[in-house]
């Protein structure tokens, strides 16, 4: 007897999926439908997917966190900015905070970064045009000489 011949004659769920192919799960003992099609077993299914999903809100409660004495830092250039990512960098080394936290910080602070740079670039662009209005008065000035 081959293989093939051994695990076709196995016990399959019964159920039918939506597509019209069977279920390939085994069967609970005694029974024609695994746990997860068990028409007896919703109610144990919907207590294992809450205790699941309590399980899994626990853990994730848990695994994020920020130190509670965390200080609130002014953020006005860029060198604020690297004074928080330095810091953010040590705490997580340390381990005072969770690295999904860390990437956090350290994406709002890219985002804040970007902002500045695009202030900067707009106040030299107004400085640059207002100095050039002061050297260069235009030809109506020329006109009233």
């Amino acid at each position: 007897m081959g293989i093939k011949e051994i695990f076709s004659n196995k016990p399959r769920c019964q159920h039918t999926n939506k597509n019209g192919s069977p279920c390939k799960a085994d069967p609970q003992t005694g029974k024609p439908y695994c746990f997860f099609h068990d028409p007896e077993q919703q109610q144990k299914r919907a207590a294992a997917r809450k205790q699941g999903g309590e399980v899994r809100s626990r853990a994730t409660a848990e695994k994020n966190f920020l130190p509670p004495n965390l200080p609130f830092k002014s953020l006005e250039t860029p060198s604020d900015v690297a004074d928080l990512l330095s810091e953010t960098i040590h705490q997580f080394l340390r381990g005072e905070i969770d690295l999904d936290s860390a990437k956090a910080i350290g994406q709002m602070a890219n985002v804040l970064l970007s902002l500045m740079k695009v202030t900067y670039t707009q106040k030299r662009v107004a400085a640059r045009s207002a100095k050039k209005k002061e050297v260069d008065p235009g030809p109506d000035n020329y006109l009233m000489n």
